[in-house]
């Protein structure tokens, strides 16, 4: 998987941990169960990559042949010089129990620092091939955790239990380092027009940073978009120069939270996941409304949400300028469809029943369980937009009877 030059790899690690409920101080405090510190820090690696960047290799045709003779293609430019992408990793925390583990509580700050960052770096299509892998940048993330499980009842006497969980992170990552390669690459994007953001890698930027020129909205004059350049000036020119950072993907927050109620055999569990905070690009609104493709079925604000006439205040530009002329230009990378990604998604909700030992007897079986599970229940979300148009997305309705005999 890495180049024939860089085979091997150190990783170390060392951790430790006062467990302070141990301590004649917090023993004779009866309400807590459990009372820790830890401290760990150490390298991972990662292996997670083909095995044929290190390699340059060949796949062949040997379903057909020419003449006798079999083809091959290139699966990739590998790098001898590969090596493996390393993080340090450095973390303090802390658990507690309290409440003879009714509540339970555990918080962790971290900070990893990946060296020798592996990333694409693009070629000329004329060499067969897109990119190949490089060891150019150096990555940091640091952030906070958590995660809360409380029992609201707990009597195993009557088979009753009732729980609730919540955990969260907050994190940030920042490039520290980046190569000339990567250099090159952000000047060859800002030669181009882009109708979606793209990446862009800058020393002291986040990776997930979303890069635009920024948007004053619709001229209700003339239906024309109003940029800000660099110079903080008003223009109608897009210029991808004067791109700068509008937003980012990583949530502020982001975890799940549930419950799980158990009683006499009944079993109730939902299950959620959230984000707040963080932005996207909203390229459905710049796809299927202002770029929509006139000749197809489309949605009714390409024809009630735009620009019409001098006057018009609206969120969308103009089909026409403002002496009728039909426009025909694609939305660049704006300011203007960058919104915030709040959202709580329902992922899922179990109902299940656990037979009885006496009705299971009854049956002649044994361990019989029925469950109903629901996915994708509901989702509500700050923005508006398709979903399953890249990856098909589908709510579940799912039974499920499992028995031993």
């Amino acid at each position: 998987q890495f180049g024939i030059n860089n085979k091997f790899a150190p990783f170390w690690s060392l951790g430790t941990s006062w467990n302070l409920h141990k301590e004649k101080f917090i023993n004779n405090l009866n309400y807590i169960n459990q009372l820790r510190l830890r401290a760990t820090i150490g390298t991972t690696g990662d292996s997670r990559f083909p095995p044929y960047m290190g390699i340059t290799t060949y796949r062949y045709f040997t379903d057909r042949s020419i003449r006798g003779q079999i083809g091959a293609y290139l699966m990739g430019y590998g790098n001898p010089d590969l090596k493996w992408q390393q993080t340090l990793k450095r973390n303090i925390g802390g658990d507690i129990s309290i409440f003879k583990s009714r509540i339970n509580l555990s918080l962790d700050y971290y900070q990893e620092n990946t060296k020798s960052l592996i990333l694409d770096i693009n070629t000329p299509p004329s060499t067969g091939f897109s990119s190949y892998r490089e060891n150019i940048g150096e990555l940091e993330n640091k952030g906070v955790e958590f995660r809360l499980n409380a029992f609201i009842l707990k009597n195993e006497k009557k088979r009753m239990n009732w729980s609730v969980f919540v955990n969260g992170s907050h994190n940030k990552n920042y490039i520290k380092q980046i190569s000339n390669s990567l250099k090159k690459q952000n000047e060859l994007n800002d030669k181009n027009d882009q109708t979606r953001p793209q990446f862009r890698y800058q020393e002291g930027q986040s990776v997930n940073a979303i890069w635009a020129v920024r948007s004053l909205g619709i001229d209700p004059s003339n239906g024309r978009e109003i940029y800000l350049n660099r110079n903080d000036s008003m223009t109608y020119i897009w210029n991808p120069l004067d791109k700068v950072v509008v937003g980012d993907a990583i949530a502020d927050l982001r975890g799940n939270f549930g419950t799980n109620f158990t009683f006499a055999g009944f079993s109730l569990g939902l299950f959620f996941s959230y984000e707040f905070g963080g932005h996207l690009y909203n390229q459905t609104l710049a796809d299927r409304v202002e770029d929509a493709n006139l000749s197809y079925n489309v949605d009714r604000r390409v024809l009630l949400g735009r620009w019409k006439a001098p006057g018009d205040v609206t969120y969308f530009k103009g089909l026409v300028d403002e002496n009728g002329r039909t426009v025909n230009t694609k939305t660049n990378a704006t300011s203007r469809f960058v919104q915030k990604n709040n959202y709580i998604h329902a992922e899922s909700i179990t109902l299940s029943y656990l037979f009885s030992n006496k009705l299971n007897r009854y049956l002649g079986l044994s361990n019989t369980r029925v469950n109903f599970t629901v996915n994708d229940l509901k989702r509500w979300s700050s923005i508006e937009l398709e979903r399953g148009t890249e990856y098909p997305f589908a709510r579940n309705f799912t039974i499920n009877i499992s028995t031993q005999f």
